[in-house]
């Protein structure tokens, strides 16, 4: 550093004067240099208590728009089954849909059967087809031959459908067309021929569309 001033002493300080010589290299401009200095901000409690009130609150709208979509298809379902837009009421004369045959030794004659009786309502306007199934859900546990099973299918109290059940676990005892506003009122007859008094058959009735 080079003193710019006399030698002497100088008691007034303010007077002396100094140059600080830096190389050129070191020299630089700072022309175009941005001198804003930037702080990053983090979201603070308020925005994230406000994002989580908004999910939740949008969480529960969804949850409770879904259960009314679903509750308006589920109003009213019958025990029986869609006619897709329509319903068909399926009145079943216990919980299990069917009945269970301890023995054939009281049930081996048409006249001499075991009974069933369910109905099925069409409360619309329109006409809707719709069929009569027997399933066995027991069908390959047990060991009953189905071709020995006689049955019987009344509508209205007339006979629509006689036969003998074939071996599988579902058969397709009739298919039919309900008119509107009307109810059709089964009695399904269930009897065995030369069956073994020891087992026993089960069977569900399911209205098909």
């Amino acid at each position: 550093m080079n003193q710019n001033n006399n030698d002497d002493y100088v008691s007034n300080t303010e007077e002396l004067i100094f140059k600080e010589e830096v190389a050129d290299e070191e020299l630089h401009s700072k022309l175009g240099v941005d001198d804003h200095i930037y702080v990053r901000k983090f979201f603070g409690a308020p925005f994230l208590i406000g994002l989580a009130i908004f999910l939740i609150l949008t969480s529960l709208l969804a949850a409770i728009l879904g259960l009314v979509v679903f509750d308006k298809e589920l109003t009213g379902r019958p025990i029986g089954v869609f006619h897709n837009e329509y319903k068909l009421t399926v009145i079943h004369s216990n919980k299990a849909y069917g009945g269970t045959i301890k023995s054939f030794a009281n049930y081996n004659n048409s006249g001499n059967s075991f009974t069933y009786h369910f109905n099925v309502e069409n409360k619309n306007d329109v006409d809707l087809k719709y069929s009569v199934e027997l399933e066995n859900p027991n069908y390959g546990l047990d060991s009953i031959d189905q071709s020995k099973i006689g049955y019987m299918l009344l509508k209205n109290q007339q006979v629509v459908k006689n036969g003998s059940l074939s071996n599988s676990k579902t058969n397709d005892l009739y298919n039919v067309t309900i008119s509107g506003k009307s109810v059709d009122a089964y009695e399904l007859k269930i009897w065995g021929n030369n069956i073994d008094k020891d087992l026993d058959f089960s069977f569900a009735i399911n209205i098909g569309v």
